[in-house]
């Protein structure tokens, strides 16, 4: 009734039209805060600004770009966002980050490189070439990292196809400890929920493998994907799932898993009908990030965080433009 009011005064003499004048400055600046502060439709830019004072860094999200970086941003990330730190590493892929503040960067299917990321994010500390030890009836090819609780490193082979397990600590002079079949084709990205269920992407499908990984029993299910190119465990045991197909989207699924899992919801991605997801990880907070090539739009890539809680209706949180913009892993 007051905005009523104070609308009604502009058709009242001078001071009417200094009222209005102070009504359309209101009402636009009104409109700007909530457009700053809500969240907006899949394909529109989120253009939030960090608060003052701006909030305390609490995780980081890695992206790998095709033109030799590895870019860390601050989270909370906003628009505005720049990055902290870059390190040049060339034809740099899937990542993953253990529990010490390592970055482990799967390099040319041939190598994966450790970046010490939570302390000062570079130099390299080692390079280890994979596969190695017995055992590998082929040309090295390496498909992703993962880093389970207790620090050891696994690298799924598709060439052979099996997972290569890396003992704590890993070296650059490491070899295989042991490694064991996934009773798939191509084994891809990798990863663990919190009971140490290990989840590996194969092609149009996720085989979940339960400790002791050697021997126990797999359970596979297919995607409504054409094609998985990333997977991301949470807390709470559910998968996340991006293809890797023009405007695919990100499937999420729930425990328990059977060879009959469907996605419980999907999120849908911002960008053109030839988008698709390069990379999705989760951080410690359980905010999701992918990163999606969009080769029709200029710039050609965008790195996406959604906040959860994460449902069907979920739009994303902050859509930010990177060119060349290729993987990401989220962590501390």
């Amino acid at each position: 009734m007051k905005l009523i009011r104070y609308f009604s005064l502009a058709f009242n003499g001078v001071e009417s039209r200094q009222a209005t004048l102070s009504f359309f400055v209101s009402a636009i600046g009104l409109l700007l805060i909530l457009t700053s502060q809500s969240g907006c439709g899949s394909g529109t830019i989120h253009w939030n600004q960090p608060p003052t004072p701006r909030p305390p860094t609490l995780y980081h999200a890695y992206v790998s770009t095709l033109n030799a970086t590895i870019q860390r941003y601050d989270v909370p990330m906003y628009q505005t966002s720049a990055p902290s730190a870059t390190v040049s590493l060339s034809s740099p892929g899937l990542m993953a980050e253990d529990q010490t503040g390592t970055l482990y960067v799967l390099q040319s299917s041939n190598y994966v490189v450790a970046v010490a990321a939570s302390i000062g994010f570079g130099p390299t500390q080692f390079t280890l070439r994979v596969p190695t030890g017995t055992g590998h009836t082929e040309a090295p090819s390496a498909a992703a990292v993962a880093i389970d609780r207790a620090g050891n490193l696994y690298v799924s082979n598709p060439s052979d196809p099996a997972i290569d397990v890396y003992s704590a600590p890993v070296t650059s002079s490491s070899t295989v400890a042991y490694r064991f079949s996934t009773g798939g084709d191509i084994p891809g990205a990798l990863c663990f929920d919190p009971t140490g269920d290990l989840f590996v992407a194969d092609g149009p499908r996720i085989i979940m493998i339960p400790q002791p990984y050697m021997t126990s029993p797999r359970t596979s299910f297919a995607l409504t994907l054409y094609s998985a190119t990333s997977v991301a465990c949470d807390s709470g045991g559910n998968i996340y799932v991006g293809g890797g197909t023009a405007h695919d989207k990100i499937d999420v699924y729930q425990p328990p898993y059977s060879a009959s899992s469907t996605p419980v919801f999907s999120l849908s991605l911002p960008g053109s009908n030839t988008a698709y997801v390069a990379a999705v990880s989760l951080d410690p907070g359980g905010d999701l990030f992918t990163t999606i090539i969009d080769s029709s739009n200029n710039p050609n890539g965008l790195l996406v965080e959604y906040t959860p809680p994460l449902t069907a209706s979920s739009n994303p949180y902050l859509i930010y433009p990177l060119s060349n913009a290729n993987t990401v892993a989220a962590g501390q």
